[in-house]
């Protein structure tokens, strides 16, 4: 358990010099890009689900799909609002 204080206490003292804040600064922006790219990844897989599938959905469900990977949903949907 001393040792594992020892450790934390290490890599929090690091991340206060400038090595170690440039450090972790470089390994906040990876986990930032893998993020982005993990969203990226997402909203492309919905627009890959099978009609039936999408048919199957409760209807937000089948909004959300819709507003995501149709372009002209989105106009539908604010002229069926507005009227």
């Amino acid at each position: 358990m001393k040792i594992l204080l020892a450790l934390s206490l290490l890599f929090v003292l690091g991340a206060c010099t400038p090595a170690g804040q440039a450090g972790l600064a470089v390994g906040i922006e990876k986990i930032k890009a893998a993020n982005d790219l993990a969203g990226q990844v997402t909203m492309q897989l919905q627009c890959a689900i099978p009609v039936g599938t999408v048919q199957r959905m409760h209807d937000h469900q089948q909004l959300s799909v819709k507003l995501n990977c149709d372009p002209d949903a989105l106009d539908d949907l604010i002229g069926r609002i507005t009227q």
